[in-house]
């Protein structure tokens, strides 16, 4: 399967380690440093199966390149789904949305 799956929640539930990653991560970029940005998103992303919305999809081609220079494995697929804004926010709505409704109750 495709689980664990690393999306926002990861950072919801564990903000202190989950983070710096990302912020690392961005400072490279920032900086012009694409081998040190994905290192930092292949380290963030270690011991997932999947990731998918925010951060990651921020972090593009910081993945493609992690891909590209072996730190990620030669089977990661990149699938980027084309739908209306209708549909994805209901999507958001019945997963995302749903579960911040319910930890909030």
């Amino acid at each position: 399967g495709l689980a664990p799956c690393y999306h926002l929640r990861v950072l919801l539930k564990k903000p202190e380690e989950a983070w710096k990653f990302w912020v690392a991560a961005s400072n490279a970029s920032r900086h012009n440093d694409l081998d040190m940005a994905a290192k930092w998103v292949a380290k963030a992303l270690q011991g997932y199966m999947s990731a998918a919305d925010v951060p990651v999809a921020a972090f593009w081609r910081e993945l493609l390149h992690a891909k590209e220079i072996g730190l990620l494995p030669k089977e990661t697929a990149f699938v980027l789904p084309r739908r209306s804004g209708e549909d994805w926010y209901e999507s958001a709505e019945s997963t995302i949305l749903a579960g911040w409704r319910e930890e909030a109750a």
